[in-house]
């Protein structure tokens, strides 16, 4: 049985790169407009969950939802920012538990690969907290997401968040 990866997204269509990738990954793809219609396939979901959220469908506001519900939390969460342009719902989103932050402006090739990275990844039910989110000011970060931490960093002048 494949597993599932949910996607909120806003347009007409869904990324094409990281659908590509989670469907090469072997994930069956449920595509939701809604805050709602992605509620309901995630309660609907047996085994933990990818969750892949357009910043701009409201994916925000969505995790706050699934936070204040305690054990609602997917096992994975994904987010993909088609503007780029504010720093604070990066920061926001890191801590909320966001593993990957994607942005429309990264190659196609780079989308296509996170999101069959991610979805390859063992899952396993979320933590009713947000993981902690080290920010590091040694220009040496070996995570993906290096680059979004020097963005926070340059944002917050260097300082540690708690």
């Amino acid at each position: 049985m494949a597993r599932r990866s949910i996607y909120l997204y806003v347009g007409n269509v869904p990324d094409a790169a990281i659908v590509k990738g989670l469907t090469d990954s072997g994930d069956d793809v449920v595509a939701t407009h809604t805050i709602s219609d992605t509620l309901v396939a995630l309660q609907q979901n047996d085994e933990p969950a990818l969750l892949v959220a357009d910043v701009q469908a409201g994916a925000i506001a969505l995790l706050s939802l699934l936070k204040e519900q305690r054990n609602g939390m997917p096992a994975a969460i994904m987010l993909f920012d088609r503007e780029g342009d504010d720093i604070h719902t990066a920061i926001k989103a890191l801590q909320l538990g966001v593993r990957e932050y994607l942005l429309a402006s990264d190659a196609e090739i780079h989308r296509e690969l996170s999101a069959r990275l991610m979805a390859e990844r063992p899952r396993q039910r979320a933590l009713a907290r947000p993981a902690a989110v080290a920010i590091h000011d040694d220009g040496h970060v070996r995570r993906h997401g290096a680059r979004l931490a020097h963005l926070v960093e340059e944002a917050l002048g260097h300082v540690r968040l708690p």
